[in-house]
Order: C-alpha cells, then structure tokens, then sequence
C-alpha cells in the first residue's frame, strides 16, 4: 500500500547518527568516493510545500481506516530534514536536445533504475498523467509515449543501450527514441531494501548483519570467503553472459548511478524516489514536459503498491 511506502521510506531514516551502521557506512562511502543520493541531487531546504496527509489522500487512503494515529506519519519538517523541501532532478539541460533529435511522434518515455528504487512506480504515475499528443492523434490513446522500461532493460547499466535488447520489453528498431526516466533512491534505504529482495544481485549475507558492507566477525565465521574487516563483494547476474561485479553493495548503488550522472552523453532525466513520494505532481510534470509531453486534466494517483503491477521496483 502507498500508505506503508511512505512509512517505511521515512521512518528508516528516523536512526541516530552516532549509530554503528551509519559510521560504517559512513567510512565505506568516503572510500569508494560514492555519491549519495543528497549529493547527487543537492536539494535545498526553506519552506514546507507538501502535506503528508494530502498525499496520501491524493492516493485514495482512507486515513482514519488506514492509519490508527497520524502521529505514526512522519513530519513534514522531518522529511525536509532528510530530503529538502524542494524536488530536485538532473538532466533537465538535455531534454531540449531530445526533443529536437526525436519527432514527436516517434518519442516516448521510459523508466530505469537499480532494483528497488520505484521504476513501477514512476511507469504508473506517468502512465496514468502524462500522453505525448502527436502519437495518440496518430496511433491512438492506446499509445500515449510511456513504455513500462527502456528497452535495454530498466534494471540495466546505462552503457548498455544500442547494445542490448531486453526481452521483457519489446522490439524497438530505435532505441535513442526513448527518454529514459531515471529513478535514484537514498542509498541507505535502498540497500536495506535490498536485505529483503535481492532481485538478481548477488553477496553473502545474513539477516543478522544486512547490509554488511564490510564482514564482521558473524560474516567471517558464516563464510569461508569472506575476511573480517574486508569488504563484502556483489554481483549482479543479469544473464549468464551478462555478469557485473562491485566490491561492496554501496558501490553497485555508486557504480550504476555514476553512469548515469557523469558518463552517459545521451539525454535522460534523474529523479529522486523521495520526491516521487511526497512531489509526484511536480515531477511527473518535468519529466513529461521534458519529452513534449502534455500532462492530463486530473493527477490520478496509485493507492496500490507499485510492485504489485508487472515487474518490480
């Protein structure tokens, strides 16, 4: 439900920053250079310019069923604590050059991101909001521009457009006719995240010590492999011909977002789960607008989780 994907996005954060796990990761971050999801995206912080409880009305949650106190919610002010109070995105300076390769029949929008980090999420949100005009007048309303996933794959590292044809996502003679929709999710959620659904990626964990960016003395007795003090590698087994390997579970967030931040010369838009959360309206508008698209007359949420639509998060 949307109601327990705002709680479990907002309150995970709620941890003490003197907390063992925050230092560790804190310590493995300044190491691999990585590139948090607040530093990538700097936000600003000033006033509030969301409600909560608006938000989850705007999704259809019956508050007094749904929620036995509001003061289980998370604060406005404490999500501007975490995530500033305004929305943030990168790659917006690319979206006239896409428009001016692309006719605008031809163009149309895609999501793409890490395991966990909202794809199904943004795929509805502008599915739901969001047509590009020139090809519903041409091909009809069943075709409005929005693809569930770039057709590389959604999950897919970045450099592997115009090499790479996923099989869940249909033929597409031209790729570049795709604007990919980037979503990026605080790495410390996401990994937790990933603690409880992997997906394709692979490491040595327990439930005791997840995530376990360096081995403790529980990892390296549990596993042969693995050195106290030494970090954890991860793998993702895309395909069997297709295996990408990192030396921590911070660094595939690191290693796979870089790509999309500071290597790709392609255009594509970057947005922030968190944002997706508390800002749909706003976001869904840059990016559509981004591609030429025209948002619709109402802003229809999902009160659904995401991930029980085709595919996952």
């Amino acid at each position: 439900m949307f109601v327990e994907m705002i709680l479990f996005q907002f309150a995970i954060n709620k941890v003490p920053v003197g907390s063992s796990r925050i230092f560790e990761m804190r310590g493995i971050w300044k190491k691999s250079r990585l590139l948090s999801s607040n530093d990538l995206l700097s936000p600003t912080r000033s006033s509030v310019d969301f409600s909560v409880v608006g938000i989850l009305k705007l999704a259809g949650v019956n508050i007094s069923e749904e929620i036995s106190s509001l003061a289980e919610l998370p604060s406005e002010s404490e999500i501007i604590g975490m995530y500033g109070s305004k929305p943030v995105l990168a790659g917006l300076d690319t979206c006239e050059a896409f428009r001016e390769a692309v006719p605008a029949v031809s163009r149309m929008i895609a999501p793409a991101g890490m395991f966990n980090t909202g794809t199904n999420l943004i795929t509805t949100l502008l599915r739901n909001n969001c047509y590009i005009k020139e090809r519903v007048d041409k091909l009809g309303k069943d075709s409005p521009g929005i693809r569930r996933q770039v057709p590389w794959g959604k999950h897919s590292p970045a450099s592997w457009r115009l090499k790479h044809y996923a099989e869940e996502a249909g033929d597409l003679k031209h790729q570049e006719y795709v604007l990919p929709a980037v979503v990026i999710k605080d790495p410390y959620t996401w990994m937790n995240s990933m603690c409880r659904h992997s997906y394709h990626a692979n490491w040595l964990h327990t439930t005791r010590h997840c995530p376990n960016l360096i081995a403790d003395t529980h990892d390296a007795s549990n596993f042969k492999k693995l050195a106290y003090g030494k970090k954890v590698p991860v793998n993702v087994h895309y395909s069997d011909e297709n295996i990408t390997h990192h030396e921590s579970l911070v660094d595939l967030w690191n290693d796979y977002y870089r790509a999309w931040y500071q290597e790709v010369t392609y255009p594509r838009v970057i947005v922030r789960f968190e944002d997706l959360l508390v800002r749909p309206q706003q976001i869904v508008r840059e990016v559509c607008q981004c591609a030429g698209g025209i948002m619709r007359d109402t802003f229809l949420m999902t009160a659904e989780s995401a991930k029980t639509g085709v595919g996952h998060m």
